[in-house]
Order: structure tokens, then C-alpha cells, then sequence
């Protein structure tokens, strides 16, 4: 009987196991300290930024550049939320869930969007930099019709792997192109 009930507890942490994680934040979102990725404009490859976390404070990680969006502080938890501080207008707020479902959306203030809508989850991308699966598509929405950037795409162990950015010529792509992190 204890075999039974022992195989029965085995099964169940083995199915357990086998199904996949809930998108948390954290996995989306890893990066220390002197980390960067380097994107590049995927139209005429010569256009290339670095995004480097220049410092944490109490789990904020203050990018000299995110996705387009300039400097930012960042914090991710382990429910799957991003969350965002304000330089606008002083307050914290939620960037996304991972967590939850397509059709999410988050209220926030970057320059030429007010709000966050995730588009599309466990998609495939491919950039210059490799082929990633399990891949979130953030939409931003509001604001001005030709500036600012659009989407976000995040891939899971890695972070943001593109975004697009509206300008009056149109449209411009960036994706990575590589990590300096060797736990990438």
C-alpha cells in the first residue's frame, strides 16, 4: 500500500513537472548589474544601441536604455509583473503581467503611449541574434500616431529581443543582435 501511495505521489510531481511555468516576470527579466544587449536596426543594420543596466537599488534596475523608452527603472517579481517608475509623473507602475492572458492591459505614461496590452504569448521570433520561443508580444497603445514604440517582444531567459518604433518616415525595427551576460 505505501508503494501505491508513494508511485501516486511520484506521478503527480512528475505531471506537475511536465507542465509549463507560468510566464513570471523573472524570467522575462534576467539581468544583473553591468549586464547589456546590443540591438540593431533591422533595416539598415547600422543603427545599434545598448541597453545596460547601470544600477539596482532594493531590486529597481535602472536601464540607460529600455526597449526604446530611454532610461528606466525596472523591477520584476516573481507573480510575472514588471513594474515601471514614472518619471512622468513620479509613481510606480504596472509595465505588465506575464501571468496573465492575450488581452491584458496596463496604464502607464511613456512618451506617446498610455497603456501596455499584451498581444500575443508563447509565440517564436527570430533576430539577428538566434531563434527564441516562448516569446510575449507587448502592445503600447495612445498617444501620438507617429512617434514613440509600438511593441515590445520579450522572450523568456532573455528579456526584450525587439521592439518597434513609429517616426514620421515610418516604421523601425530593432532587434538583438547580442548579450554580454554568459548566464544568457
Amino acid at each position: 500500500m505505501k508503494t501505491l501511495k508513494l508511485s501516486k505521489k511520484l506521478i503527480g510531481v512528475m505531471l506537475i513537472s511536465m507542465v509549463p511555468a507560468i510566464g513570471c516576470a523573472d524570467q522575462f527579466f534576467r539581468m544583473n548589474v553591468g549586464d547589456s544587449l546590443t540591438y540593431v536596426n533591422s533595416e539598415n543594420n547600422h543603427d545599434v544601441i545598448q541597453s545596460k543596466i547601470m544600477n539596482e537599488n532594493n531590486g529597481w534596475y535602472k536601464f540607460n536604455q529600455f526597449a526604446g523608452l530611454g532610461k528606466q527603472w525596472l523591477k520584476a517579481n516573481e507573480k510575472g509583473q514588471i513594474y515601471i517608475w514614472n518619471e512622468y509623473d513620479q509613481k510606480v507602475n504596472l509595465m505588465t503581467d506575464f501571468s496573465a492572458g492575450i488581452g491584458f492591459s496596463s496604464d502607464v505614461k511613456f512618451f506617446c503611449a498610455d497603456k501596455t496590452v499584451i498581444y500575443e504569448k508563447y509565440g517564436q521570433l527570430t533576430t539577428k541574434a538566434g531563434t527564441f520561443d516562448n516569446v510575449t508580444h507587448l502592445k503600447l497603445t495612445g498617444g501620438c500616431y507617429d512617434a514613440g514604440v509600438s511593441d515590445i517582444w520579450f522572450a523568456e531567459a532573455v528579456g526584450v529581443i525587439k521592439w518597434t518604433e513609429m517616426t514620421f518616415a515610418g516604421s523601425r525595427n530593432f532587434e538583438l543582435l547580442g548579450k554580454n551576460n554568459p548566464g544568457l
